[in-house]
């Protein structure tokens, strides 16, 4: 067992002996060269997942560019040099660069003063321990707002390993995580097949029906097809009790919102067809009833108005109260479909193209009560309807199962990779 010593820092801990603890700004400094004609460099990225890439290869969501802009001005980044974006290096928005190139002027880039590897700090700075650090060392009064300013990240501390140590580090991480992100790369590949099956088996039996022998005929709307002859199309309004949009803001402030209250179901909350609420996105019981036209009864679908066509959810019913959010459009079936019909198929592919096509907004993508209630939709027998979703469920729950295995195969190995170098880089375990 190797011999550890005190490092003299509470959230540092011991440390192998050998190793020392030195204040960043004696390992880094800030350099700040701008390009005078950004077309003659590559344009890199810095992601909280992957560290620091070419953009054409990698799209992140803190990516500030727009094609409108230009890339003037935009800070260089040499190879080794260290990158952060100060507004998420709270979340592990840096990296170091494996690339030359540019980045945002937002960022801020540091370079190492001696002769180390810069690999091992990569490795160092993406351990939750340094995530916790620098939002605790940030400046801002909400996540949204913190900034890891160059004076505070260069006065913290960090360990240092003698460079040959440094480099046995990242020599060893680099080849362990290589394996690690195979084989999560693998378990995704399979996960996304298995998605695909997934919405296939749902838009076959939205839009054909389970009777592969039936006769079949001419929707009479393209992106829709052929359908079973007894099957009828018609605009979704034919079909609905009522369709509303959730409250403008001036009905529901940011101060109305608590914890633990009653559920307020906004587009973040619909995940893959299901509602997930959130707890921090509640109000009070006062507030509720105040809004009760926009309270969920069991069978309501909540559709998103905006980001990601066609996300909708069918609400199954809860002891507890839901409410349709801002961003959202309630819609109550009538006795000519079921919503978990029609909910599914709302969901393919088809309908999310039409619905990006008629949507509205400049912006971002919007919709509203007139486009949706006008898509057009197909009305088979309401018998059918019944077992075309119990066919599904049964389905998707074979399917759900599967997915259910590999996610919890890839959480395993992420939640692996991270442990290992959390151990590895702060000397707890030796290689």
């Amino acid at each position: 067992m190797r011999e550890m010593k005190d490092s003299g820092i509470e959230w540092i801990g011991e440390i192998p002996k050998g190793w020392k603890v030195s204040r960043i700004k004696q390992l880094f400094s800030e350099v700040n060269d701008r390009c005078e004609n950004g077309e003659n460099y590559t344009l890199l990225s810095v992601s909280e997942y992957y560290g620091v890439a070419p953009k054409s290869e990698r799209i992140s969501d803190d990516d500030m560019l727009t094609h409108a802009e230009t890339l003037d001005g935009y800070k260089i980044c040499n190879e080794n040099d260290l990158v952060m974006n100060i507004m998420l290096a709270w979340k592990r928005a840096l990296g170091v660069s494996e690339y030359t190139g540019i980045v945002s002027p937002a960022y801020c880039i540091y370079r190492g003063k001696q002769n180390m590897c810069a690999k091992y700090f990569h490795y160092l700075f993406r351990t939750d321990v340094y995530a916790n650090l620098f939002k605790q060392y940030s400046t801002g009064i909400i996540d949204s707002r913190l900034r890891l300013y160059p004076d505070k990240f260069l006065s913290l501390k960090c360990q240092v390993p003698p460079l040959g140590v440094q480099r046995r580090i990242a020599d060893y991480l680099d080849r362990k995580c290589n394996q690690i992100d195979a084989i999560i790369a693998r378990q995704q590949e399979v996960i996304e097949k298995l998605k695909a099956y997934k919405l296939s088996v749902i838009t076959e039996a939205v839009t054909k029906g389970l009777n592969p022998d039936v006769p079949m005929k001419d929707s009479g709307v393209e992106w829709i097809g052929e359908i079973p002859e007894h099957w009828t199309v018609s605009v979704l309004r034919y079909g609905l009790d009522n369709i509303q949009t959730g409250p403008f803001g001036s009905q529901l402030h940011a101060e109305d919102y608590i914890e633990d209250g009653i559920f307020v179901i906004n587009p973040a909350n619909i995940v893959e067809g299901c509602i997930v609420p959130d707890n921090r996105c509640s109000v009070t019981e006062s507030k509720a009833q105040e809004l009760s036209r926009h309270i969920l009864d069991k069978g309501d679908i909540v559709f998103a108005r905006r980001g990601e066509m066609g996300r909708c959810a069918c609400f199954s019913g809860c002891s507890k109260q839901y409410l349709c959010g801002t961003g959202c459009i309630k819609i109550r079936c009538n006795a000519n479909l079921m919503p978990e019909f029609i909910s599914w198929f709302l969901q393919t592919s088809c309908v999310k193209q039409y619905l990006t096509l008629n949507s509205v907004g400049t912006t971002m993508a919007n919709l509203n009560t007139t486009i949706i209630s006008g898509i057009p939709v197909v009305y088979p027998p309401m018998s059918e309807q019944e077992r075309i979703v119990k066919y599904i469920k049964n389905k998707i729950y074979e399917i759900d199962d599967a997915l259910k295995n590999k996610l919890s195969i890839v959480d395993k190995f992420t939640e692996y990779k991270k442990s290992l170098i959390y151990e590895v880089v702060t000397g707890k375990k030796e290689v």
